[in-house]
């Protein structure tokens, strides 16, 4: 069974990825409660830290070859993909590319042992990539009434959440509400991962 998925939206995934390894970073104590173990490199030599783990992990392709000696899920290996996502996700923006994940196995059963894996590749330019579109008037008073690409909507909302200190202290991944971005959002405070829905709901 193969499945085929186009990532859209390229600047907001990327922003997403880089929260998430931000968050890692940040909520070590946290991160540690969710891998039975941080993982180790080729020579079986285990990391004591997250922090170890995000300084000396390299990205790559095939990580349970390359970077890690284990044959489970652990901390090492899901830095190791997050950051060669980020890689791929940085390349195809400089270039105007778009990225397709080919799956296969058995992601729908979820059955042990269904072979289950993913591969990247850069493929054509994606014409949504240069579609403009039109705000809510929730969002043009934020971003402006001018008709916009996607990527340039997400900047200019990032922009303005970092001017005004609106990511939580506690939890950087969540962005508080101001009075602009209350009927934006419809809550007090949402995750970076919930944007890409939310401005779905505010462009036409």
């Amino acid at each position: 069974m193969f499945r085929f998925t186009v990532l859209n939206d390229l600047n907001e995934v990327a922003i997403s990825v880089r929260g998430f390894l931000a968050w890692i970073r940040a909520n070590p104590k946290e991160v540690s409660k969710e891998f039975w173990e941080l993982g180790c490199d080729r020579e079986q030599n285990f990391y004591g830290t997250v922090d170890e783990v995000l300084e000396k992990v390299p990205p790559s392709m095939d990580p349970n070859n390359e970077v890690t000696d284990g044959d489970f899920w652990d901390l090492a290996l899901a830095v190791s993909l997050l950051k060669t996502l980020q890689g791929i996700l940085d390349y195809a923006l400089e270039t105007n590319q778009r990225v397709v994940c080919e799956h296969w196995g058995g992601f729908e059963s979820g059955s042990a042992g269904a072979g289950t894996s993913a591969s990247l590749e850069i493929a054509a330019p994606a014409s949504t990539d240069s579609e403009l579109l039109t705000p809510s008037p929730q969002l043009a008073a934020i971003v402006g009434e001018q008709r916009l690409r996607r990527t340039e909507i997400v900047s200019k909302l990032w922009a303005y959440v970092k001017a005004n200190g609106l990511r939580d202290s506690t939890t950087p991944r969540m962005i508080n509400a101001d009075a602009r971005l209350l009927p934006i959002f419809g809550k007090a405070q949402v995750s970076m991962f919930e944007l890409a829905a939310i401005l779905g709901n505010h462009v036409r």
